[in-house]
């Protein structure tokens, strides 16, 4: 077997970049033009005008005649090329060039005065930067540094657009702690993306600055990617060893995008990677084991997940790892650096694999070839059989970034109760938890056991969680308002999100039993599913609020049918702490806007 090529695995469920997202441009409704616009500003005010190309999103072009009317001189270029393109359409085109030649007409006899004096009112400052962002002269530092320091994001957004288009590289830093605005990010992200290698350095600086923020490292990330510079991806390729699960597929992501292939000197700790997914997917079939052979359907589907997320990373890694399809027909001893457990890991790689990715030649019991791969697996890695509850403590207790919180969640959830006082430590600490969820379903499960336990507990327990977690104790709690179900509605919309992912929408979602009168302000600007509580099937209303439609109008039918309701600015802080998902999220918002 040891000589015998092995082809890097990419069956339906770990094909490489199989469920590779689409692109924003694909898509045709209101909010996908508002983004998309919102995304390209940057590069239609600096002249790039690739977004205009075979452009059909009627409200994206919409977006741009509309700002052009409030008189944003800096989309003058942009106008001129809309009203040149024939495939624009004759009304577009002819409104196109109307704004253009009143922009004109108005910019030239506009005097451009400082924005450095106090005494010059708000929104004056503002149009005076517009018009030294739309002009020749190079803006001073001072300036800049004026805008950047006010209040207004508005203001730093035409602070970093001055540094950009006029390419000030000494004033990348203040760019990069644009990162961090909300608000922001866009912008920052398409200004430092056009600098190229340029901001390489500031960037891999800044990362190291922020790395707690998931979400502005994998943005950083992202536009390292397209680069392209040796130091950027050999920086993209150190986040494979970062202790956040998400940073190391987000990286490990990028470097598929660009068709990475580890130097020889690198492969002896990718050798030493790819061992310990394989140990730890050793450790999640013996999980999946005891879960099916206890009937524990929740946690098996879970288990199931998480089995095939880590044999979908594994894939990955082998494809950056391994310059072609087949692992070296001709092995050859390994060094001390490549071994592992006393096994020289270059020659049991292929063995170990094999076992992973190995499918039943014919339908049947799943759970007995299972048992067998385990067995064959634990000649590698060895370790004392187990029974169901020490798996259980061992799903509960692992690491955040090893065995998901969702997991975690199921595992609590399956219980019928704490089985045994081996588990009360484990389950009694998760009331302390950081996670909402598992502080939730470890109460629920508590309360399922023995309440007493979070009586003596809860006094430990911060008066912000406790009034929450008193409420689920009781069982006062709607079922509906809880974390788990939120992420599980969640899910059934957007299947291709991990529930890991979702719970930072979960969190932001409310219920309501029926909508009030003091709740309609509120649902403008949202995603409402009406009738999730009630017996007809959950629809989903998509409210702007820019929308000429009112709530009361889209919701009179079904003031009592129970709604959850996910605010569009949870929906927009989503987009930055998950790059990655955001087709799916517009793409669900694009094939239901009316």
């Amino acid at each position: 077997m040891r000589n015998k090529p092995f082809s890097v695995p990419v069956g339906e469920k770990y094909i490489l970049n199989k469920n590779k997202p689409g692109s924003l441009l694909s898509l045709k409704n209101k909010s996908s033009g508002k983004r998309l616009f919102r995304c390209n500003y940057y590069n239609l005010l600096t002249g790039d005008f690739s977004v205009l190309q075979n452009n059909k999103n009627k409200w994206f072009l919409q977006e741009i005649l509309s700002a052009g009317s409030d008189g944003d001189i800096n989309l003058i270029p942009a106008l001129k090329k809309i009203a040149s393109d024939p495939n624009a359409g004759e009304v577009i085109r002819k409104k196109s060039t109307e704004i253009a030649e009143i922009l004109e007409a108005e910019d030239g006899f506009a005097k451009t005065d400082s924005i450095l004096s106090a005494a010059i009112p708000e929104e004056e400052k503002l149009v005076n930067a517009r018009k030294i962002l739309a002009g020749k002269r190079v803006p001073q530092t001072t300036e800049i540094l004026r805008l950047l320091r006010d209040k207004s994001v508005e203001a730093k957004r035409l602070a970093i657009y001055m540094i950009g288009k006029f390419r000030l590289t000494d004033m990348l830093t203040e760019v990069c702690d644009c990162l961090n605005i909300p608000g922001m990010e866009e912008d920052s992200i398409a200004v430092l993306r056009s600098f190229g290698p340029g901001a390489g350095n500031e960037m891999r600086q800044f990362y190291l600055k922020v790395s707690g923020n998931t979400g502005v490292c994998k943005n950083i990330l992202g536009i390292l990617t397209g680069c392209g510079a040796k130091e950027d991806t050999a920086f993209i390729f150190e986040r494979l060893w970062s202790n956040s699960r998400q940073i190391k597929e987000y990286a490990l992501d990028c470097l598929i995008a660009i068709d990475f292939r580890a130097p020889e000197e690198e492969k002896h700790r990718l050798y030493h990677l790819i061992n310990e997914i394989a140990k730890l997917l050793t450790f999640v079939t013996s999980a999946k084991i005891y879960a099916g052979r206890n009937n524990n359907e929740l946690l098996y589907k879970s288990v199931c997940k998480e089995d095939d997320r880590w044999k979908s990373f594994l894939t990955r890694v082998l494809s950056v790892t391994f310059s072609h399809d087949n692992f070296p027909g001709n092995l050859k001893n390994g060094s001390t650096a490549t071994r592992a457990n006393g096994q020289d890991l270059l020659k049991t790689i292929p063995e170990v694999v094999e076992i992973i990715f190995s499918k039943p030649r014919k339908q049947g019991d799943d759970l007995k070839f299972e048992e067998k791969k385990l067995r064959k697996l634990q000649r590698y890695f060895p370790k004392p059989a187990q029974g169901y509850y020490e798996v259980i403590e061992d799903l509960i207790n692992f690491d955040y970034n090893l065995i998901s919180v969702w997991t975690k969640a199921c595992t609590l959830r399956s219980l019928p109760g704490i089985p045994g006082e081996d588990l009360v430590e484990s389950v009694v600490a998760l009331l302390f938890s950081p996670e909402s969820i598992l502080q939730e379903e470890a109460v629920r499960l508590v309360a399922r056991s023995d309440n007493r336990l979070y009586n003596i507990a809860s006094r430990r327990i911060s008066d912000r969680s406790r009034m929450k977690l008193d409420k689920i104790s009781s069982g006062k709690a709607d079922e509906n308002e809880l974390l788990f179900e939120k992420t599980k509605f969640l899910s059934s919309n957007f299947i291709e999100i991990p529930e890991d992912d979702l719970l930072f929408l979960a969190g932001a979602m409310n219920y309501y039993e029926s909508i009030s009168g003091e709740m309609l302000p509120y649902a403008e600007g949202s995603i409402i599913w009406p009738g999730k509580s009630g017996k007809t099937i959950p629809r989903v209303i998509i409210l702007r609020r820019d929308d000429a439609e009112r709530p009361e109008g889209a919701l009179t039918a079904e003031q009592n049918v129970g709604f959850y309701i996910l605010d569009m600015e949870a929906v927009e802080a989503f987009y930055t702490q998950f790059p990655e998902r955001v087709f799916y999220i517009m793409k669900y918002i694009d094939d239901n806007e009316k």
